[in-house]
């Protein structure tokens, strides 16, 4: 019913090795796959913390931390994550560089597969005009 449909996030875990391997890590751990967003974005958030944190030297530095952040690049399960003025970079509207920012990807759900149909390189699909459109 709801092939066709499109939808789109800022925080999507990716269909690349980075986001494969974590898919199978939770599903192993878990019991199942992990939701598109949330699993890989707090799982990420965290990591960028800790590099923070060590940048920093002192956990409850919040001010250290977070200028700390400004200098972390970390490529997670959901691309790679980097801010300026405290603000994550959007691939490709804020950086044409997909190793500096997180991607905004659209999905389409194929035969009940959500595939990944922009932007590249991060693709698993490509876009199919649904039925009820032509």
């Amino acid at each position: 019913a709801a092939n066709g449909i499109v939808w789109a996030t800022v925080l999507g875990l990716l269909p690349d090795k980075i986001g494969n391997d974590f898919r199978s890590r939770y599903q192993a751990k878990f019991g199942q796959q992990p939701g598109w967003a949330n699993a890989g974005g707090c799982y990420d958030s965290v990591n960028v913390w800790a590099a923070g944190v060590a940048k920093a030297g002192d956990p409850k530095n919040y001010k250290a931390v977070a200028k700390a952040t400004e200098s972390v690049i970390w490529r997670g399960t959901t691309g790679s994550i980097s801010f300026v003025d405290h603000t994550g970079v959007q691939f490709p509207a804020g950086t044409a560089d997909a190793s500096l920012g997180q991607p905004h990807i659209i999905v389409q759900i194929q035969d009940g597969v959500q595939k990944v149909v922009s932007p590249a390189p991060f693709t698993s699909g490509t876009f199919v005009l649904p039925s009820w459109m032509r």
